[in-house]
């Protein structure tokens, strides 16, 4: 469609990409054969427009239009707020006006500027449009109204247009008026031309293939009966002719299959028979001999049957590596150029793909330059184009994505548009395939492996010692995974240590080590040291990468050696050994590890040490303990790389006879003591040297230093006791000195912490409200105060005086705490401890708990009628709606709340429980009796509560007070809110209007009604006293009402138990209760009867036209008649009675009735609707009669209505006959009749297009909406 020429009004075309086929011709991005388009001029250029202010490729048009549209709404809504809080200060509107005048004239002149596709106006479009805003400006700061009503009024006109029928019901007069159904049928003549044959006359592809052996070429023939057909058949292969003779017998087969096929077609009607062929070529339609042997006129006409296009995917590899190319081949045949459509599914991702315009290079054809309205170039000579043609099409694209690539074949199309498609079926069915199996190929693409050292340090392992080689498998799939299809075939390069070049690269002549690997656990083992590359990595599909780190240095360090030094440690005093400083040299990979053993002589075991060295040098000192002679030994050492490297072969052995310096140490130096007051603290000490040992040690505190010493200590430990300590605060034991058998006498610093108790913890209970005695609610808890002195936790026990065989001990953790207690009594601390024992507060231990009385209700006794038992208490019956209530008693802490039960008993309705509540706030309280409704109650009182308790659950002690409560009496009249009312002309008028009244109650009845005419201000009172029974019938005398209307209302209503019902006169809209003044009010009223008239004088009218008459009486009105048939009423609001004749049928008025009465009014009005005339053509149908020159045919015209009928119809030329591009046909005359009958056949010989356009019956006529009458040459107008 690129060709097509557009209209300057017509959307921008959308911009067409090109693509390359793989023969390099350019083809466009939709399907195309090669042809150009329709009206496409050659050898033209097109002029360069300029493009939008913004470039297309930075926003494109649509976004640019949106972007303007918001611009301008914004613009409106500002517009719409400055309207909103315009005030009346006519300066102020001016000032908004021309501001908004200025900012529409520059957004407005502005946008042309942009040069947006769709916004690029006229001046005058743009003039237009400002003046638009100007006046939507004026309006709205000017505070102009404008005229929405009558606008909705119009648009709802035109909208909704329909008017109430006779059948009173809502039509459209236009569907009445203009009835399209009134005109029906038309005859269509057409003159017949001479016989002729024609030869595919449709252009439909013809092709051959392997499963369609034979085509059926159509032959079109009209008006004549073939006895001999020529086919001139020309091979696409050699270009040889031949004549190819269709007998008389074939054509006969042909015609037969023919009329089998299309059974409705006339014997003059064209006729397509079908001719069998099984070899390609041009087949021409030459000679057509009829059954006059004379030849038939035949246009010249070919049909080119072609091979069938063929599509195949050649055999190729099924596994590559990502990264390459699919490197497929397709195989094609058939006519070029052609277009291939295929399928390409990466991982379950479908996605389409074509080839246009596959030909082969150089190739020409004169489909490629012919106008595509015609399938095939006809007459053209040479047809080697034609010929199918084979071409490889290379399908190379980048593997980029890892899994499984399948290509399959959807569709291949020739030149002439012969299409074979290919399904997923079509392997298993074996149709519309080359050959079984080339319709799909599928790839499977694997990631490529990737290697590389885990780090870039140089491995050091011992000698004689392997380790693994450090490798970090990967993939170049997105996760980095490694791959799981083994076996791996690496290959790394090796150069031994002493054969590494200066640089660091490897030898000359490196080694060249392979290896498969059968799984990721699959180690490499490593042994000598040296320089380590990788070189190369691949699976069984694919070659991997070498990352870095991709060289390792294999280092085997020397073995770890100790040489050692000593040096003799004296003690200060008597210049005895006490120990040596050993000086450590380290040869090896630092940090090193030595390990010695040190054992006494004598002493059957020996005890291991080792000391960490982190650098090449270091010092240990051994000092023992203890006096005696000492060998140590130096085993082995450890570095970096080595492990346990044995020192024995060197006899690094050390030996020295030891006398340690007298000292004495806490066994636990770091602990602290914490004690209570009064109590004796002790330390272990630990004593070294030579025995017995004389110790010095300072007891501090508070500033005072207390010394003290111990002799002759023959124990290594012994245990210091201080005396008990009655100060609270921090102690310090601090050792002084010591003093061995030598006398030398040894200072020490070292000391211990003592933290005394301050004081004894104590217990005493705290106060409630300033009391040490609470009242609590019975079954409740109620938490005792206690206030604790000393350090939580602390155990306190208690008990109740009375029961001290129960006392409780409970654990606290706060200083101010609460023991719970449920139980009334005086319960006393018995006692405290937190780690120290403790003391009870004399003044604080006992605490006195009792309970609350739970509240009572009682009944006054001048509330109660008869007392039946405890409990139970009967009130005096009351009138239903009377003021009643019952006075109770409450004993407890107000305010109280008593829930109570009413039990309803009514006299004609179900019963009923309803749970009420009660508050009290002093020890009295009314209940207000429930007498709205006749019938017994009883109410039960119980679960009482007040400030202290809540209810109880408990029913056993419920307070019950029945009442009965008596109905009241009640009249009404039997139709409330009726109307009783006569006629002024009635002949009843004489004696009393019965209106029937119900009561209810207790007979007899006292009954009062009022009675108001309308008009006069004072209603006059009826008494009625002594009523019988509760059905009555109220006799009102004539005597007593006036013409005109008159209110009837219940005033009031007495019955024998003194009950009264008295009732609201008001009219119902001002009465507090409608339904109830409405069932207490009657209307009684005189009225006179409406009358009717008809506007027009005539009685015979036709559907569409209007029946109106005019009424007279009180609106609205009901107006009763019979049409169609039936009885209807119609409901008149105005004093027009005007309805729409729909139908035909007789309209007869009966009578009348207005809105003051119920009287109807006797009416004789009769009118008659008669029907449209109508006429049929050709039994209402649009006929086709082909004749020949010079013959006739008949056309029937069937009326309805009443005759005589007169009627015009017109003819006009055939559609397509001159009147191409849309235009009107054109009238060539018309034609008017008259006919006395129901039907009229006319002979007509001209050709055209015959129908009836006015028709006129007896009493109505009917004329075809937009008929032209009387526009032919000589033809005659008719008015209707």
């Amino acid at each position: 469609m690129n060709g097509t020429p557009r209209l300057r009004s017509a959307f921008p075309s959308t911009p067409q990409s090109t693509s390359r086929t793989p023969n390099g011709a350019a083809t466009s991005g939709g399907p195309n054969l090669g042809s150009p388009s329709p009206g496409a001029s050659f050898g033209t250029e097109e002029r360069p427009s300029s493009g939008p202010y913004i470039p297309l490729e930075t926003l494109d048009a649509p976004s640019q239009r949106l972007y303007v549209f918001g611009f301008w709404t914004a613009l409106l809504c500002w517009r719409l707020y400055d309207f909103y809080n315009l005030t009346v200060d006519d300066s102020e509107s001016f000032w908004l006006f021309l501001k908004w005048i200025a900012f529409d004239g520059v957004f407005l002149f502005s946008l042309p500027s942009l040069r947006i596709p769709w916004l690029e106006w006229s001046t005058s479009t743009m003039v237009g449009i400002f003046l638009a805003h100007a006046a939507l400006d004026i309006m709205l700061m000017f505070r102009i109204g404008i005229p929405f009503q009558a606008a909705l009024i119009a648009l709802s006109k035109l909208l909704y247009d329909r008017e109430l029928a006779l059948s009173e019901v809502n039509v459209k007069p236009a569907d009445i008026i203009h009835n399209s159904s009134l005109i029906l049928g038309r005859q269509i003549i057409h003159i017949l031309p001479e016989g002729s044959a024609l030869l595919d006359p449709i252009r439909e592809p013809h092709c051959l293939g392997r499963d369609r052996a034979s085509i059926a070429l159509p032959i079109q023939i009209n008006q004549t009966n073939p006895r001999l057909i020529e086919l001139l058949r020309v091979d696409l292969e050699t270009s040889a002719q031949e004549m190819i003779t269709i007998t008389s017998s074939q054509l006969k087969k042909m015609h037969k299959a023919a009329s089998r096929a299309e059974p409705h077609l006339g014997v003059n009607d064209p006729r397509t028979m079908f001719y069998d062929v099984r070899r390609t070529g041009r087949y021409s339609l030459g000679k057509v001999i009829d059954e006059s042997k004379l030849e038939v006129q035949t246009k010249y006409s070919e049909a080119i049957v072609v091979s069938c296009p063929e599509a195949r995917i050649l055999t190729a590899e099924t596994d590559k590596c990502k990264g390459q190319l699919s490197n497929l081949t397709m195989q094609i045949d058939g006519t070029p150029p052609l277009r291939i459509k295929y399928q390409k599914v990466i991982n379950g991702v479908e996605r389409e793909a074509s080839f246009q315009s596959v030909q082969p290079d150089d190739f020409s054809s004169p489909l490629i330059r012919q106008d595509t309205g015609s399938m095939v170039p006809v007459g053209h000579s040479n047809i080697s184009w034609a010929r199918s043609q084979r071409m490889l099409i290379p399908l190379n694209e980048t593997l980029g994505h890892g899994g499984r690539w399948l290509y399959s074949l959807e569709e291949v199309q020739d030149a002439l548009g012969n299409i074979v498609k290919y399904t997923v079926g079509d392997e298993q069915s074996g149709r519309n395939r080359p050959s079984k199996g080339h319709l799909s190929h599928s790839l499977t693409v694997h990631e490529r492996p990737t290697l590389q050292f885990k780090n870039r340090d140089p491995l050091k392992i011992p000698k004689g010692y392997s380790t693994a080689m450090p490798l970090q498998y990967g993939s170049s799939a997105t996760n980095k995974q490694p791959l799981g299809d083994f076996p791996h075939r690496l290959q790394y390069r090796f150069t031994p240590e002493d054969e590494i070049l200066g640089n660091g690269d490897h030898s000359s002549s490196p080694l060249e080590v392979p290896v498969e690997i059968n799984s990721l656990q699959q180690p490499i083992s490593l042994r000598e040291s040296g320089l380590y590359s990788l070189q190369s990595i691949e699976t069984a599909y694919c070659a991997g990468e070498i990352l870095e780190p991709a060289s390792l240095i294999l280092q085997n360090p020397p073995e770890p050696d100790l040489t050692i030094n000593s040096e003799e440690i004296f003690d200060k005093c008597a210049q005895n050994p006490v120990g040596l400083a050993v000086d450590l040299d380290l040869t090896g990979s630092p940090p090193f590890t030595v390990k010695y053993t040190s054992q006494r002589k004598g002493a059957r075991e020996s005890f291991e040490a080792e000391e960490h060295v982190p650098s090449l040098r270091g010092q240990v000192t051994l000092k023992p303990p203890t006096a005696g002679h000492y060998i140590y030994t130096f085993t082995e050492v450890s570095d970096d790389v080595y492990v346990g490297y044995s020192l024995r072969h060197k006899n690094l052995v050390l030996e020295q006879h030891v006398k340690p310096a007298a000292s004495a140490s806490f066994i636990n130096p770091q602990q602290s003591r914490r004690i209570c007051i009064d109590q004796k603290a002790n330390f272990d000490i630990r004593f070294k040297g030579e025995s017995p040992w004389n110790l010095e040690y300072e007891l501090v505190h508070g500033g005072r230093r207390t010394k003290h010493s111990i002799n002759g200590i023959e124990s290594d430990t012994y245990k210091i006791e201080t005396e008990p300590l009655a100060n609270g605060g921090q102690y310090t034991l601090t050792l002084a000195s010591v003093t061995d058998n030598r006398r030398c006498k040894e200072f020490l610093e070292q000391h211990a912490k003592i933290d005394v108790r301050h004081q004894r913890p104590k217990v005493g209970f705290g106060y409630i409200e300033g009391h040490r005695d609470v009242k609590i609610l019975q079954g409740k808890d109620v938490k005792l105060p206690i206030r604790l002195v000393g350090e939580a936790p602390w155990t306190v026990s208690w008990a109740e005086i009375n029961k001290p065989e129960q006392a409780a001990t409970q654990t606290i953790y706060s200083a101010n705490d609460f023991i719970s207690v449920r139980n009334p009594g005086t319960y006393e601390l018995l006692a405290v401890n937190d780690q120290c024992p403790g003391v009870v507060d004399e003044e604080a231990n006992r605490f006195n708990v009792q309970w609350v009385p739970r509240p009572q209700i009682k009944v006054a006794e001048n509330s109660i009628q008869e007392r039946l038992g405890d409990n139970r208490y009967v009130k005096t019956e009351v009138c239903e709606g009377d003021e009643d209530s019952l006075d109770l008693l409450f004993t407890g802490s107000p305010p109280f709340d008593v829930k109570y039960e009413e039990h309803q008993h009514p006299e004609r309705r179900p019963k009923s429980l309803s749970n009420k509540e009660l508050n009290g706030a002093l020890g009295t309280a009314s209940v207000r009796m429930d007498t709205s409704i006749a019938g017994n109650y009883e109410y039960r009182f119980s679960h009482p509560s007040d400030a202290n308790y809540d209810r109880e659950s408990k029913k056993a002690d419920a307070l019950v007070v029945s009442q009965h409560v008596n109905s009241r009496p009640s009249a009404a009249f039997a139709s409330p809110g009726k109307t009783y009312s006569y006629c002024s002309s009635d002949a009843h008028t004489s004696g009393e209007e019965l209106i029937p009244v119900k009561f209810s109650g207790a007979p007899p009845f006292y009954l009062e009604v009022e009675i108001k005419h309308h008009g006069l201000g004072k209603p006059s009172i009826l008494p009625f006293p002594k009523i019988p029974s509760t059905s009555w019938d109220l006799r009102i005398p004539h005597t007593k009402l006036k013409s005109g209307h008159s209110a009837l209302t219940i005033r009031s209503v007495r019955d024998a138990r003194g009950c009264q019902r008295k009732f609201d006169t008001t009219p119902p809209h001002y009465a507090r209760d409608p339904s109830a003044s409405s069932s207490s009010r009657v209307q009684i009223a005189v009225f006179d009867a409406p009358s009717i008239t008809p506007l027009e004088s005539k009685t015979d009218f036709c559907v569409g036209e209007h029946l109106s008459f005019t009424l007279s009486g009180q609106q609205p009105f009901a107006v009763f008649y019979d049409f169609d048939g039936g009885a209807r009423k119609a409901s008149v609001p105005s004093n027009t009675f005007r309805r729409l004749a729909e139908r035909p049928g007789t309209f007869a008025i009966t009578s009348l009735q207005d809105a003051s009465s119920s009287c109807k009014a006797p009416v004789a009005l009769e009118r008659r609707v008669h029907p449209l005339p109508s006429v049929r053509v050709s039994k209402g149908k649009e006929t086709r009669t082909d004749i020949h020159e010079g013959g006739t045919a008949e056309i029937l015209f069937e009326f309805g209505g009443t005759p005589p009928f007169e009627f015009t119809f017109i003819r006009s030329e055939n559609v397509g006959k001159g009147g191409g591009g849309g235009k009107r046909p054109q009238i060539l005359e018309s034609t008017t009749l008259t006919s006395e009958s129901y039907e009229l056949r006319h002979p007509a010989s001209e050709e055209g297009t015959y129908e009836v356009v006015a028709i006129r019956d007896a009493h109505c006529s009917y004329a075809r909406p937009g008929a032209e009458i009387g526009t032919g040459k000589g033809q005659k107008l008719l008015k209707y």
